[in-house]
């Protein structure tokens, strides 16, 4: 293994040391260093052989792990204790595998450890080996996904349901998260008139609904994918682990939106998404008939922050996330093979696509109920429709909580110039 020049005062075979200082040789410490030969020349030279030695340990670990991985998955006992072994004797290299390898080596292992060692064995080693790889890929959240339910259905086998519940609150959390900003961005959402409705908009809050109350039965599919794997699991075991992934699928909560345009996805890192102002009249206007009771109720223009939609506390797991729902003609669950996060949360049959629906989730592990409510911010409602067929009462009732309050008002109207559209009309 060829080192950086400025290395060689540490001992070639020391392994450990060498990795070590290659990783925590900070920026910081490389502008010292060049600073102090008063030449932007070495410094060059230190980053240039600073990338080389990362490269190179990288490349080292990776064609390690591929050895690893080439004794394929009908290799004997004595065959998977030997490149086992050949691993450990190489950990130092084990933080400069990809994340990918990484997860497929946690895999590999525990796979074959539990066919040879048992159970417990497996656990054992599992447990030794997530330590090391959370500190070297602590945003590798697929693979943590994956490496969680593996622990579950371990647990699952040693019958003890409640650790297995605990791994795969961990692996929703993981698999769900997402890194898309939309700072700024507006939604609309329509209402009918209730105590309820009157209190999102008096203390600044937002109600998220369990999908058992959607109007939808299919909504999400999530949960009807997941009865499918429960009625065709290939053995007990699978069948007991989605069973269990059926209560923790429970701390799911939605809220419903609309735009007139989906949420911008799969830009690149540093693309600033283009928000496109949302309009009231652009709005299919069946919204006001089928959600605010005959255009009795009203539509919430809000505008949301970065900090809501795109958060995520691990420590307590509760990942809250924004996506443009997916219409299609069909679902057919015997023919999904992959079936992504989208699929899931975000997919509904193309005879709802009027709605032009965009979805907050959240995923709460301390929260059991039908519905939850969170906090926003005071600015956070822009404006506020009231329906063609609103009443009186309902109107003054709207006009006092909105006083004093920077949130216009305004009256939907049939369009004097065409019988087929609405208008808005401001009252405050």
């Amino acid at each position: 293994m060829v080192y950086a020049p400025f290395l060689r005062g540490f001992r070639q075979d020391d392994t450990r040391s060498v990795y070590s200082e290659v990783r925590i040789f900070t920026v910081t410490g490389l502008f010292r260093f060049a600073l102090s030969r008063d030449s932007p020349y070495i410094y060059n030279e230190i980053i240039t052989y600073f990338k080389m030695s990362i490269m190179d340990a990288r490349n080292t670990a990776d064609k390690l792990v591929k050895e690893y991985f080439s004794i394929g998955e009908n290799a004997s006992e004595t065959e998977f204790h030997e490149a086992y072994s050949k691993m450990e004797a190489n950990k130092d290299l084990w933080q400069w595998m990809s994340p990918g390898n990484y997860g497929a080596f946690i895999n590999n292992t525990v796979f074959f450890a539990e066919k040879y060692d048992g159970v417990p064995n497996a656990l054992t080693i599992l447990d030794n080996l997530y330590s090391d790889y959370e500190k070297a890929c602590p945003y590798d959240y697929t693979n943590k996904s994956r490496i969680h339910e593996i622990w579950a259905r371990l647990h699952v086998c040693q019958d003890d349901e409640k650790l297995a519940y605990e791994h795969l609150q961990k692996a929703a959390y993981y698999l769900f998260i997402d890194n898309h900003s939309y700072d700024g961005f507006e939604f609309f959402s329509f209402r009918n008139f209730s105590e309820f409705a009157f209190n999102d908009i008096k203390k600044n809050t937002l109600c998220l609904a369990h999908p058992s109350t959607f109007n939808d039965p299919m909504d999400t599919i999530l949960f009807k994918w997941n009865e499918y794997l429960i009625d065709n699991a290939e053995d007990d075991i699978e069948r007991r682990l989605r069973l269990i992934y059926q209560k923790v699928y429970d701390h799911i909560k939605v809220r419903c939106f609309v735009r007139t345009d989906p949420l911008p996805r799969n830009t690149q890192p540093g693309d600033i998404p283009i928000i496109k102002k949302q309009k009231i009249e652009d709005v299919n206007p069946l919204m006001w008939a089928h959600y605010t009771k005959d255009h009795k109720g009203f539509c919430i223009k809000y505008k949301l922050p970065a900090q809501l939609v795109r958060s995520a506390e691990e420590s307590s797991l509760i990942w809250t996330r924004i996506g443009t729902v997916n219409y299609r003609p069909d679902m057919k669950l015997n023919e999904i093979h992959h079936f992504t996060v989208y699929d899931a949360l975000f997919a509904k049959h193309d005879i709802w696509s009027y709605e032009n629906e965009v979805r907050l989730v959240q995923y709460d592990v301390n929260n059991i109920e039908n519905y939850k409510t969170i906090e926003i911010p005071d600015d956070s409602i822009q404006s506020i429709y009231l329906g063609l067929k609103c009443s009186d009462e309902n109107r003054d009732k709207m006009r006092l909580i909105l006083r004093n309050r920077n949130i216009k008002l305004y009256q939907m109207e049939v369009d004097p110039t065409d019988a087929y559209k609405l208008i808005k009309k401001r009252l405050m």
